[in-house]
């Protein structure tokens, strides 16, 4: 006698940065891999992994900083035209 039993899996798709293939990844696995920062591969073996997101908030400092940097001078700049 045999049992039957249904699964649902989410799935989520990627692109390969390589080859542009189209795959899907478990939505499970893609999180796990996001928040460990671990490599992978597409179906034709070319190493992937998402970019941290230290990276990200580096990124976003680094750009307030420059617009506080700018604000300023830009007010200097507006005091020496009066």
């Amino acid at each position: 006698m045999s049992e039957q039993f249904n699964v649902t899996v989410n799935l989520t798709t990627e692109v390969c940065i390589v080859c542009g293939i189209v795959f899907t990844l478990p939505c499970v696995l893609r999180d796990e891999l996001i928040e460990n920062g671990k490599s992978f591969c597409c179906p034709f073996g070319h190493r992937q992994y998402f970019p941290e997101d230290k990276d990200e908030k580096k990124v976003g400092e680094e750009n307030k900083s420059l617009k506080s940097k700018l604000k300023y001078w830009k007010n200097k700049a507006n005091k020496v035209k009066k």
